[in-house]
């Protein structure tokens, strides 16, 4: 119950209050150091929890911008999995080594580099998508990579708090550091259009998480902060 009163609160305070504004140097590194680390999250337990039921025991777990790696950790005590992460930031890469999980340093925003990338049974790509320019081509690529099967989360732009905030002449709250962080946006119904679109439909299952407690199970896509999905590899797929 505490919990749920404290994600109410922070409701109303997003529906008119602003992070601090980082403008000068600001960088990939600085956005994992306004974000934090350490223990998941309520999202990131969420998700956790979520794939954990998808995937099989020791299976090989690819995370593409792994962060501070608690999920592929939480992965590893639940499931014993393999893992494995690629990342661009020196910062992050020493992070996870700390943790004795083995990374690749490529610039996943390169598409020729990503299809260098090892293949995996399962791979993460959580929180990654809407800070691309053309996550169709990323996302293509990856499946032909996953040997089982693709996880994506993305945040859902159709939140009831984000659509609140325009009502009160503010754009939706979806950055930590600097608003540029997110260049796509995506609402329940426009996530199952563009997977549609992308010929994914019949392979994918989502859902909608965390937000408003209790009203998020009723009406998941207005009550519902993110939205996460696993899409298969099967024949025909990509």
């Amino acid at each position: 119950m505490r919990d749920q009163i404290y994600k109410l609160k922070g409701f109303f305070k997003n529906l008119f209050n602003y992070p601090h504004l980082v403008i000068d140097d600001f960088s990939y590194d600085k956005y994992w150091i306004h974000k934090g680390k350490g223990d998941l999250n309520s999202f990131q337990l969420f998700r956790a929890m979520w794939i954990e039921k998808r995937i099989e025991a020791k299976s090989h777990v690819l995370d593409v911008g792994a962060g501070d790696g608690s999920i592929l950790m939480y992965l590893l005590d639940k499931k014993k999995i393999v893992p494995n992460a690629i990342d661009f930031s020196d910062r992050i890469l020493d992070l996870l080594k700390e943790k004795n999980i083995s990374v690749n340093k490529i610039d996943f925003t390169d598409n020729e580099a990503i299809k260098q990338i090892p293949r995996a049974d399962y791979f993460l790509i959580l929180e990654v998508l809407e800070h691309m320019p053309k996550p169709e081509d990323f996302l293509r690529t990856i499946l032909t990579q996953a040997k089982k099967s693709v996880f994506i989360s993305i945040p859902n732009t159709g939140y009831i708090g984000h659509r609140l905030r325009l009502l009160f002449g503010s754009f939706p709250l979806q950055w930590k550091a600097h608003p540029s962080e997110h260049l796509r946006f995506w609402t329940v119904r426009d996530f199952k259009w563009w997977i549609k679109s992308l010929g994914f439909f019949d392979y994918t299952q989502f859902e909608c998480y965390e937000g408003v407690p209790l009203f998020n199970k009723i009406w998941p896509s207005l009550f519902g902060k993110g939205i996460i999905a696993e899409i298969k590899c099967k024949q025909g797929s990509i």
